[in-house]
């Protein structure tokens, strides 16, 4: 999946992405556990964001 893609699914800015890959975010707590959890469970994260829950 390209990071374009990978941004889209997870409503993550493309360019934090970038960041992360090029070890410039990697202090951004919220966003590298984010990208832990998707990386355990990619379903949940894409049904939860999918959900019309809060």
């Amino acid at each position: 999946m390209s990071r374009a893609a990978f941004a889209e699914a997870y409503r993550i800015d493309p360019l934090r992405l970038q960041d992360i890959e090029d070890g410039r975010a990697a202090d951004d707590i919220v966003l590298v556990s984010y990208l832990k959890v998707i990386a355990a469970d990619p379903d949940l994260v894409r049904r939860a964001l999918s959900s019309d829950a809060p």
